[in-house]
């Protein structure tokens, strides 16, 4: 028995399995506890520098009311009427294409905000 390694000697029965729980359960308790990141509790998306990757560009949009008959309810538009134009729409412009970005109405002065 001197040259065996001990793997060789684990009963099959059952004998060991509460040794192997105990094992698995603080190998899951250590897993967790690692997870806690310096007990600052879950931070996620603190503290990281913006993606160098990432180009942040200019973006231009038009924003226009949905049209709504005169009792209010969405008018479905007929797409094979190429003639009808709808005054009200408005052109933004924002400095950063993300939601956050502050959006700065361009033909506000011309539209009155009506768009």
């Amino acid at each position: 028995m001197k040259g065996t390694s001990m793997l060789s000697h684990i009963k099959l029965d059952g004998s060991n399995c509460l040794g192997a729980h105990i094992v698995a359960l603080l190998a899951a308790a250590v897993a967790i506890a690692a997870c806690d990141g310096a007990n600052q509790g879950v931070q996620i998306g603190n503290g990281q520098a913006p993606d160098p990757v990432i180009v942040d560009f200019p973006i231009a949009y038009i924003k226009a009311p949905l049209p709504v008959d005169d009792r209010g309810e969405f008018a479905q538009t007929d797409a094979r009427e190429l003639i009808s134009f709808d005054f009200g729409a408005d052109l933004y412009f924002k400095d950063r294409a993300s939601p956050s970005s502050l959006a700065v109405n361009i033909t506000g002065e011309i539209t009155q905000g009506l768009g």
